[in-house]
């Protein structure tokens, strides 16, 4: 539902979306967030293998939302969370041994991007937990200090309480 609206482009729904599921609080019969799961659906062109012109044109739509609804922190969410995927895209899943040196290269600069994109979120008004998550991911695999990721969190520690897990990153969240 939430792919189709981003081809749709209706930013303002997806915005709205996000929203309540951000203040709602709301999971899914087997406990996963429900605003984990929206982003779930805005992170990648389709669930199938995505061309590069899939990826091109998804990434398009993503500056577009970001553009047309500049306090949108779900907007920034899900294009960074979209950057650290197609980095994945360029590393593949083989073993790191195989990967090439554009392979590597590509992967460090899409997840730099990621991060770039998290900080600049930063300054809008708006929070989401989610944005604990991208930043966890994008920040491990650009190899962050430690110490640097951990200033990252404290801030959030009087608004969010209860820790979720996503892959290889615990964060917190409402």
């Amino acid at each position: 539902m939430v792919a189709a609206l981003l081809k749709q482009e209706k930013f303002k729904e997806l915005d709205c979306l996000a929203d309540a599921a951000r203040s709602g609080k709301s999971k899914l019969p087997g406990g996963m967030w429900r605003l984990h799961n929206l982003y779930a659906g805005l992170d990648q062109p389709t669930r199938q293998h995505a061309a590069e012109v899939d990826w091109r044109n998804h990434l398009q739509r993503l500056e577009r939302w970001v553009a047309a609804r500049p306090n949108s922190i779900t907007a920034r969410v899900a294009l960074a969370q979209s950057y650290t995927g197609y980095g994945w895209v360029a590393r593949g899943e083989d073993s790191s041994n195989t990967v090439s040196d554009s392979g590597w290269r590509l992967f460090r600069q899409r997840h730099a991007r990621a991060k770039a994109i998290l900080d600049q979120a930063t300054k809008l008004r708006g929070q989401c937990p989610e944005w604990y998550v991208a930043m966890q991911q994008a920040a491990l695999r650009l190899r962050m200090e430690a110490g640097a990721g951990r200033a990252k969190v404290r801030p959030a520690r009087g608004r969010l309480s209860r820790p979720i897990i996503s892959g290889d990153t615990a964060c917190l969240h409402p």
